[in-house]
């Protein structure tokens, strides 16, 4: 039988899907979007040839709005690589981080390179979260962008998120974390990756499904959180799986808790959340966007070099190393269909937990 929410999900989705078909007025300012339905792909000596406007005729930039050696920033290394072949132009990365302005920052400086407009660069974006700030923060709003202004060209993983506890904690499973907090209430120290990402809302809502609370500490960045955990700093949080791989396999961080219905390999002993009969939608879509003013052509000649490259050994390998990474290919659509879906998911979420800042 379907679950409330899993019946919420599928309605939503559809929602979505048709909403992201009427989304984005300035997304194609310099092409008819039939000239992209019309266009078909050719490679040549497996390189995917350029359109016959001439785009790309020069460097094409992933944008990294991160640390260099952060998630973002190995993903875009990743996809470098697995476009030497592919790419008719070199590919090149530019790290720079955005600081507390996040997806919207960086768009911003897109948007102000020469090129960048016509599809020369593209940002690294985890999709749901980002949506999230539309709802959860006012920062993209501040920004001066709407949902409507986000242009994917493609999503090419999934991973799911975790939560973490300290190493030398007394608890082994999530049910002690649960019992300890509730035998302590508001004593355990929840670390948390700022106020109001998708990772702390995930972790706020597991709490308030379960009827306990912490002591919350907020934090940057998921890298910080990690650190603080592992040094016994705090008692537990929700994470990125590659992000606490390291501290885990040095015992330095328990992991007693995947979101979902898998786990990765490198967990053996977590348990998910479908094994607690709990259905929870949170976890991690990344990939690549454009800026409001890519033309649909563009965009659909950059979705299906990057199509290449997901498939590519360079990139599967990737799969194979990152903790919970699953290979997935959406489209523009299909990555507004998923974004919608969580905004309208979490919408109600945030509400009850006095989070929500969408008015």
């Amino acid at each position: 039988m379907m679950t409330r929410r899993r019946a919420l999900v599928a309605a939503v989705a559809a929602l979505g899907l048709l909403s992201a078909c009427g989304v984005g007025s300035r997304q194609a300012a310099s092409t008819d979007p039939s000239q992209a339905a019309d266009w078909k792909p050719v490679f040549t000596d497996g390189k995917l040839q350029p359109l016959p406007d001439g785009f790309p005729n020069k460097p094409i930039t992933l944008l990294n709005g991160d640390e260099a050696g952060s998630s973002d920033g190995i993903y875009a290394r990743t996809m470098q690589k697995a476009l030497e072949s592919l790419s008719p132009v070199n590919v090149e990365v530019l790290d720079k981080p955005a600081g507390s302005g996040g997806n919207w920052a960086s768009l911003k400086y897109m948007q102000s390179r020469p090129d960048a407009t016509e599809g020369y660069m593209l940002q690294v974006m985890a999709y749901t979260g980002a949506g999230l700030d539309f709802v959860a923060d006012t920062v993209a709003k501040d920004y001066g962008y709407a949902v409507d202004d986000m242009n994917p060209v493609i999503a090419t993983e999934r991973v799911p998120f975790v939560v973490v506890m300290r190493g030398n904690a007394p608890w082994n499973t999530y049910q002690d974390l649960v019992d300890a907090a509730k035998a302590n209430p508001g004593k355990l120290k929840y670390v948390s990756v700022s106020t109001g990402s998708q990772l702390d809302i995930g972790m706020m809502s597991l709490m308030a499904a379960g009827g306990w609370t912490a002591q919350k500490i907020p934090l940057k960045d998921n890298v910080q959180v990690a650190t603080t955990i592992a040094a016994g700093q705090g008692d537990f949080s929700m994470e990125l799986p590659d992000v606490v791989a390291g501290q885990f396999q040095a015992g330095k961080i328990k992991v007693p808790l995947v979101v979902g219905d898998k786990k990765p390999a490198l967990f053996t002993n977590a348990q998910t959340t479908k094994d607690l009969g709990l259905d929870e939608p949170w976890g991690s879509l990344r990939g690549l966007m454009a800026t409001p003013e890519t033309s649909a052509l563009h965009r659909q000649w950059l979705f299906e070099l990057f199509k290449a490259a997901q498939a590519s050994p360079a990139y599967q390998q990737r799969l194979q190393t990152v903790p919970g990474a699953t290979g997935v290919v959406y489209d523009h659509d299909e990555v507004l269909g998923n974004v919608h879906n969580a905004i309208q998911i979490a919408t109600p979420i945030l509400k009850k937990l006095n989070l929500y800042k969408g008015e």
